[in-house]
């Protein structure tokens, strides 16, 4: 089966149209309406939800179904002196060099 890349394959309830992205905040179960709110939020907590949920949708595919000119890696580790832990999360795109633009699947 070949990799699905619409929008809404990774990210729950996405919707666009010419002039505007929409996703509900109850697309990243990780981030709280006040964690998003736009004057009072926090960035950090925003770009960890939406990570978190690339990388649940990434691994929830079958090998085969995954995307392959555009790729995921995540890596976590546990500090036990400090009780903190660790996410690295790597994306990795092919481009094309002539409009440095991510390469068709196909």
């Amino acid at each position: 089966m070949a990799a699905n890349v619409t929008p809404t394959e990774w990210i729950p309830s996405w919707s666009a149209n010419a002039d505007t992205i929409t996703v509900p905040i109850a697309s990243f179960p990780e981030l709280t309406s006040g964690e998003a709110n736009a004057t009072t939020g926090d960035i950090r907590k925003i770009m960890y939800a939406v990570n978190e949920q690339l990388w649940s949708a990434w691994s929830a595919l079958a090998a085969a179904n995954r995307t392959t000119k555009m790729t995921m890696t995540k890596s976590s580790s546990a500090n036990a002196t400090t009780g903190v832990l660790t996410h690295v999360y790597t994306w990795t795109f092919n481009n094309t060099v002539t409009t440095q633009d991510v390469a068709n699947e196909a």
